[in-house]
């Protein structure tokens, strides 16, 4: 992608409520991902035995047989506890799955930090120590933030993340009727316009939310016995389902574009189950893109971040994307679900982790 300047020309920061007609079908963007706490019900050392070592390692071994196999990966944290574990014949490998564009690190801190009670020093920091991590191993900087579970999101994030080098960025939880509301208007990707943060006053970034939480689509997880299979018997079935959620999806966002996170909290410790599953319905789909009405393929965020890029300039009259200027605060669920307990239980606790 284009620099932040090149991207906020673009996307001209206006409303617009009727949008122009962009011919052409939609294009389903599949970005495999695993959501991995560094601690949450367990310690990071226990999730990484369990599970993250092996989610890491089997995906790893799948992308590593199949070029069009793509994935990304968030927390530098738990890769670096995999990474500086593997022979150097292993890293090697790995270095030319990130530089062939098969494995793409995004956001990329430490951890995924929270947006209510840090600091921004602490935002800063934890950033800091995960991009020098992939700096120094593989010469990459993450270009795309990736905020999917914080409890609701700051205006400083933006800023942040415009001085931190960032193109894009996706967000998830964000108030239920707020969300309902971005549907509505097609405000799903924006030019979000940051806080003043002293260097830079007028720093926006181009914002994705997503549009059904950061899981797979409904039925097409297959791990934990949560997917219905799929076979030569059902896969036209399997394919038209999978087809129909997509585009009830597609009516929220402005291009023909969509992006559909695979994956949620320590999946694809079974990666070749998982792919060879979705192998499935992608070559169904294609060998039938007319029937379907839609393209299918696994795509990093970088990907399909170009892809809206070149859909939006080559649009007639080019497509543009409204301008935010706040924040995404309190965070709710549901009507009985706010989340805002968190801002200030456990006070001690807090002090002595900051400490």
């Amino acid at each position: 992608m284009g620099g932040r300047g090149v991207l906020a020309a673009l996307f001209a920061a206006i409303w617009i409520l009727v949008l122009p007609v962009v011919d052409g079908r939609l294009h389903a963007h599949i970005i495999g991902h695993s959501h991995c706490d560094p601690g949450w019900l367990d310690t990071f050392e226990q999730y990484y035995q369990r599970d993250v070592s092996q989610i890491i390692s089997n995906v790893f071994s799948v992308l590593s047989r199949d070029p069009k196999k793509k994935f990304v990966w968030s927390e530098s944290s738990y890769f670096q506890r995999w990474y500086e574990s593997q022979s150097t014949s292993t890293k090697e490998a790995f270095k030319l799955l990130v530089y062939n564009g098969q494995l793409e690190f995004v956001g990329g801190g430490w951890s995924q930090n929270d947006e209510a009670n840090p600091d921004a020093i602490t935002m800063i920091n934890q950033m800091t120590e995960g991009h020098q991590y992939l700096l120094r191993n593989f010469g990459v900087q993450p270009r795309v933030g990736w905020q999917i579970d914080p409890f609701g999101h700051s205006a400083v994030t933006p800023s942040l993340m415009a001085l931190m080098g960032f193109d894009a960025l996706v967000i998830n939880r964000i108030h239920f009727n707020v969300k309902t509301e971005f549907k509505n208007r097609k405000h799903m990707e924006f030019m979000w316009r940051g806080v003043d943060v002293g260097a830079n006053a007028s720093a926006t970034m181009f914002t994705h939310v997503l549009h059904t939480h950061y899981s797979a689509p409904r039925g097409f997880d297959w791990e934990e016995g949560s997917g219905v299979g799929v076979n030569a018997n059902n896969v036209r079935e399997r394919a038209k389902d999978l087809s129909r959620q997509l585009h009830e999806r597609m009516s929220a966002y402005r291009t023909n574009q969509l992006l559909v996170p695979w994956g949620d909290d320590f999946k694809f410790r079974n990666a070749q189950h998982q792919f060879s599953q979705m192998d499935q319905i992608i070559n169904e789909v294609m060998a039938r893109p007319d029937e379907y009405d839609m393209t299918i393929s696994y795509s990093t965020l970088s990907d399909y971040f170009k892809a809206v890029h070149q859909e939006a300039k080559a649009a007639s009259p080019a497509i543009a994307f409204p301008v935010y200027g706040d924040d995404f605060f309190p965070y709710a669920d549901n009507g009985d679900s706010y989340w805002t307990g968190f801002y200030t239980t456990r006070p001690v606790m807090k002090a002595v982790s900051r400490r």
